[in-house]
């Protein structure tokens, strides 16, 4: 597909290249730094690093990317430059995206709002959206943090000998019922371990006396960064119940700490109400609100 928006080129661009790579992650650090949000969530960079996504771009005369959307199955998210918000690219972008998944068959179209804002909002009413799903970002209270090991949990916590296959299967009893994190392939589980952030250390799996695995935290920490993140917990369900979450969450943070990281955030879903309590018992609360945005296929304007 190709247009004009005041002068600036629409391309959808199938080839993925270092190039295009490059000027994409670079906008989406650019509108990372104005607005306090990443546009695109971590499965979607990953993807991006990766050549697994498909991308729809714009240019400026120059040739620099100022705009983008990216998508993966039935989910689509996208940025524009903050120089050159305004004139109706992302509009362009979002019924692009929507348009292309439609092509494709899909039935339902998905995209995140990171940090739900009034832009964002807009967008997502103009491109006849709804609202379907929010996300917390919860960030640790500064204070010392006091850990609270497990007592009677009958659990032993330790850096993860798991294979990539076992960590996949493990995170997807955890997640059963997630639609994002529970959906993730033995090939998500390897992508993210080469990651520029990926520690061994950092995954912690937490297992019974007979030895099996029951739960696990991962931390996330960005190189060059005095920020942590409490990248994913979870418990088989019968493990849960049992104090087994608190004390890999704690085992996390002091992981982190331990890496020198003094600000610790976590993602948690708006609906899941028993992670939340564990999470503000802990000295969590919530920053803001990432927003999913839904639209079936027959809303979609040709």
């Amino acid at each position: 597909m190709t247009g004009r928006v005041r002068g600036v080129s629409f391309n959808a661009d199938d080839q993925w290249h270092a190039g295009l790579q490059q000027g994409m992650l670079a906008l989406a650090q650019r509108a990372r730094q104005v607005d306090g949000h990443p546009p695109f969530n971590d499965q979607m960079l990953v993807d991006l690093r990766n050549g697994a996504a498909d991308s729809v771009i714009v240019a400026d005369p120059s040739g620099q990317t100022i705009g983008a959307a990216a998508a993966r199955g039935s989910l689509f998210e996208l940025v524009v430059d903050p120089a050159q918000r305004g004139n109706g690219i992302g509009t362009r972008l979002g019924r692009a995206s929507l348009r292309r998944l439609l092509d494709q068959g899909e039935r339902v179209a998905q995209t995140w709002a990171h940090g739900t804002l009034e832009p964002a909002q807009r967008l997502a009413s103009a491109l006849h959206m709804e609202r379907s799903r929010e996300i917390h970002v919860m960030v640790l209270d500064p204070r010392p943090h006091t850990p609270t090991h497990p007592n009677a949990t009958d659990v032993l916590i330790r850096e993860s000998t798991l294979t990539a296959e076992q960590v996949a299967r493990l995170n997807h009893a955890a997640f059963s019922t997630d639609p994002d994190q529970g959906s993730l392939t033995t090939d998500d589980i390897r992508a993210r371990m080469r990651e520029p952030w990926f520690h061994p250390q950092g995954l912690l799996v937490a297992s019974s006396r007979a030895g099996l695995p029951v739960g696990y935290c991962w931390v996330k920490a960005e190189p060059d960064s005095t920020e942590g993140e409490i990248y994913a917990l979870g418990l088989v369900p019968e493990a849960r119940g049992k104090g087994i979450g608190r004390a890999l969450l704690d085992a996390g943070i002091d992981a982190l700490r331990a890496q020198g990281r003094t600000h610790i955030i976590l993602y948690v879903d708006g609906a899941n109400a028993a992670a939340i309590m564990l999470y503000q018992r802990r000295g969590f609360h919530v920053s803001s609100t990432d927003t999913q945005y839904t639209i079936r296929s027959a809303r979609i304007e040709p």
